[in-house]
């Protein structure tokens, strides 16, 4: 089996795992794996013309769905290796032993399906792995900007500058084939059980008009 290994050296706050780390871990295993580090869209475009018989994500919640994304229709399968800050897409599919006891977990994989959800808007499409929605927690990215990088006292200072200003608005929304439209400060639609960093919810809750609710979508 080729493996194509894909690796964001800036994931995480914590990981410092570099391409000489990857590569051992794998060979320690019994693997030969391609190695591509891919720091931009260009990057990824150059490993994907390249993959193998399976495809994995050293990094990430960001470079897993951006591989994700431009895997779909492709017959490629694709294995995590969590290095990022949340890894809410591994802890999904239950990837969350160390990394020596998951690459060998390869030699005999188990193999499953994952939805990936789709936000049609009057301006386009956009995919998504984790969550979408509105309000709070999508406001708060925006200001955040995560072009910049990840930096906790920033993402506080723009959580407060969202939550000063933000205001609910009436929307309309269906869950499950119910109408459950009115004002609410946010909506998000869930595909997995995580947002952010591993925020968890999973109700809807009507009397504060927080949340909006939560589905899985595809």
């Amino acid at each position: 089996m080729r493996m194509t290994i894909i690796h964001n050296p800036l994931s995480g706050v914590i990981s410092n795992q570099t391409k000489a780390d990857i590569i051992d871990l794998f060979r320690e295993a019994g693997f030969q794996p391609d190695y591509f580090l891919t720091n931009t869209l260009e990057d990824l475009d150059n490993a994907l013309d390249q993959a193998g018989d399976l495809f994995i994500v050293a990094g990430g919640d960001g470079s897993v769905r951006e591989a994700g994304i431009h895997l779909v229709d492709r017959n490629i399968p694709l294995s995590i290796l969590p290095l990022g800050t949340a890894n809410n897409i591994g802890n999904a599919l239950g990837i969350q032993a160390d990394l020596k006891a998951i690459i060998a977990g390869l030699h005999n994989p188990t193999k499953v399906s994952f939805d990936i959800g789709l936000v049609q808007t009057p301006w386009g499409k956009e995919c998504f792995l984790e969550t979408a929605g509105y309000g709070i927690f999508a406001g708060s990215l925006a200001n955040y900007g995560l072009e910049k990088g990840k930096n906790l006292f920033r993402a506080i200072e723009a959580f407060v500058r969202t939550i000063r200003t933000i205001q609910s608005k009436n929307y309309r929304v269906w869950l499950d084939g119910e109408d459950i439209s009115g004002e609410f400060f946010m909506v998000e639609a869930f595909n997995i059980h995580s947002l952010g960093p591993r925020h968890q919810i999973s109700a809807v809750c009507r009397p504060k008009r927080w949340i909006a609710g939560c589905c899985r979508c595809q």
